[in-house]
Formats: structure tokens, sequence, C-alpha cells
């Protein structure tokens, strides 16, 4: 039996992916805006993710995987080292190749550093593309025991990738996750709208982003416990303010469109990533800090929009019903 969609995990993937842009924004760094947003934004995508687990076999997983998430990672890669070939230098392009090998935004990894080659947002395709494997192996294996498996399996590629080795292909992110993804399931299974005391959620998501950092492509969680519970109560948050405007017609029906388009938002975004400086420098734009952020911005909307009308894109307003 198919799961009827829930129009309020479209609209909150929705407003999430729009604060992800925003959270790249050099101008809001080390601000409360900026540690809320990292507090939840990609655990979000992972746990719902998780909510619409259905078990498969693991050649199903990876195969609409690589149709689904490699596919895009490898053509936006690809567009991304022309670009930096092209616009930049040799350098750069060697760098973003090593960059998408690696598959993350850069670690801190005291034996292989790795901060400076970066794959950019799409380090999220390659690890919830091996996120959800493992998650399956672990559901089709021993079920009975998967939350307590992702746990410590989350726990310790935690530690692992931050202090022994950054693995490459994102692998470390993705056991990393593995914590979300069962979280979303569990989600499901005991209701999403089932707690009474809803209110405490979101203090512990307030108090996540006000004492924590989380960081998911640099393995950082400043404290382990806050930081993980505190994402998946800022995901309930985000869901709960999302069920509120659904009835909003006009921005609920965008948002939803939004959400349903996330993964090319992210590709766009990616390319947006690599390209801004040389936009800027053939505009003969000042790179200072607002600029970068407004071209981040507005170049994400220009290089997803003929994305979109390709896939039968229509204003929200002809959709509207």
């Amino acid at each position: 039996m198919k799961m009827q969609r829930n129009r309020a995990i479209d609209i909150a993937k929705g407003i999430t992916i729009i604060l992800m842009i925003l959270g790249h924004f050099n101008s809001l760094w080390n601000t409360v805006i900026f540690y809320m947003i990292f507090s939840f934004h990609m655990p979000l995508f992972f746990i719902f993710s998780g909510y619409f687990y259905k078990p498969k076999t693991n050649r199903e997983f990876f195969t609409n995987g690589y149709n689904r998430l490699l596919k895009p990672y490898i053509i936006t890669a690809i567009i991304a080292i022309a670009i930096s070939f092209i616009c930049y230098n040799k350098n750069a392009g060697v760098d973003y190749l090593l960059g998408a090998l690696i598959g993350c935004m850069g670690s801190w990894n005291p034996l292989i550093k790795t901060y400076e080659l970066q794959a950019g947002p799409i380090w999220f395709l390659l690890a919830l593309f091996w996120c959800q494997i493992y998650y399956n192996i672990i559901q089709r294996k021993c079920s009975k025991y998967s939350t307590v498996i992702c746990i410590l399996l989350s726990l310790f590629f935690w530690k692992f990738s931050e202090k022994v080795i950054n693995l490459p292909l994102c692998l470390g992110c993705a056991f990393t996750a593995l914590i979300f993804y069962e979280a979303g399931k569990l989600l499901r299974e005991n209701g999403i709208d089932s707690s009474r005391y809803r209110w405490t959620l979101y203090l512990i998501w307030i108090a996540a982003f006000h004492f924590t950092y989380l960081n998911m492509a640099q393995y950082i969680y400043t404290w382990f416990p806050l930081s993980m519970t505190g994402a998946i109560c800022g995901t309930i948050a985000i869901y709960d303010f999302s069920k509120k405007i659904s009835t909003w017609m006009g921005i609920s029906t965008l948002l939803i469109y939004i959400g349903q388009h996330t993964l090319e938002i992210l590709c766009c975004h990616t390319i947006a990533w690599i390209s801004r400086c040389y936009i800027l420098k053939m505009l003969c734009i000042e790179e200072t800090p607002l600029n970068m952020d407004i071209s981040y911005a507005i170049l994400t909307i220009i290089y997803t929009i003929p994305i979109l009308i390709f896939k039968g894109f229509k204003p929200y307003f002809i959709i509207r019903k």
C-alpha cells in the first residue's frame, strides 16, 4: 500500500532547502541564525528519507540510488570540475576533482586534512546513497536491534572520521547519519504528530543551537547527545510550523514544489558555489561578503530554473487550485 504524501513534509523540505542556502551566506557566519540552521538542516533530509523507508533488496536500493543520487552527483561534479579548470586554473580543477572523490564539504581531520578539498553541498547525495544502503542491510539482517546498531555506528564513525581518517566517498558521513535515518523510521512508526508535550521538544532544539554546533559534512558535533537530539527536535519543530502554514494556499503550493525538487536545487547551489567568484570578476563586481552572498542566491535560482522548466515547471499561481 502506497504511503499518502504528507504535504507538511514537502513544505518542511522546501523551507529547509531555502534555509540551507541562507546558511551558506558569509554574512550569517557565527550568528544565532547560522547555528539555528545548521542545528537541523541536513539531518532533516536524512530523517525524512528514513520516514519513508521501505525494505527492498540491496540491488534495488543501489539501482534507485544510482539513478536518483549518484548520477546527479557525477554530473554536477563534472560540471564543477570543468568550471574550475576553464574559469580558474589547473590547481583549482585538481583540488575540486580530489574534493569530489573525497565527497565531503571539508574536514579538520588531523591525519588527512581535507578542509581545502571540498565537493560542495552535493556531499549530501553521496552520504544519503550509502546511508540508505547501510540502513537497508541493518534492517534486513537485524531489524530488532536497529536503533542500538545505528546509534553505535553513528558514534563510532563520528569519532573515527574526526580523529583517524576522513573516509573517501563520504562513507563516514553516511554511517554517522544512520541515527537520523533511524529516527525518521521511528517517527513514522510512533506517529510524527503523537507527542503531547511538543513544547519540550522546541526547548531542546533551542538549547541545542544555543550551546552546540552541528556540521555533518565536517564531523562537528560539539556535544554529541544534545546535537543529535536537537537535530531531531528541530526537524519536528519545522514540521509543526509547516503544518500550520499548509493552509496558506499560495505560499504552501510554492514550498511544496520546492520541497519536491530539493535535489535539483542542491546541485545548482553547488554550481553557484563554484562559479560565483568568476561571475563577479567577469561583471567587475567587488567580492565583498554581501556581493558573494547575493550572487550565491541569485546564481542558484538562475541555474535551477532551466532544469525545473525542463521537468515541467509551472509558476505557483498556475498550479494553484
